[in-house]
């Protein structure tokens, strides 16, 4: 804040990508990413593509 006004707010947001076995993607918004969040992201993949494996990748560390 500089003289009484506010420049901008940083927020942050993380997106959780997921591509199908058939190429469709399905993604998903979150403000923040925990436990919780993640299991409310695999209920709505399920009830979106509910007869559809996604191909998860591999993690490089």
């Amino acid at each position: 804040m500089r003289g009484g006004v506010l420049l901008g707010v940083i927020k942050r947001i993380y997106l959780i990508p997921l591509e199908l076995a058939s190429g469709r993607q399905f993604i998903w918004e979150f403000s923040y990413l925990d436990q919780v969040c993640f299991e409310k992201y695999l209920y709505r993949f399920a009830q979106t593509f509910p007869n559809e494996l996604p191909l998860l990748p591999k993690a490089a560390f």
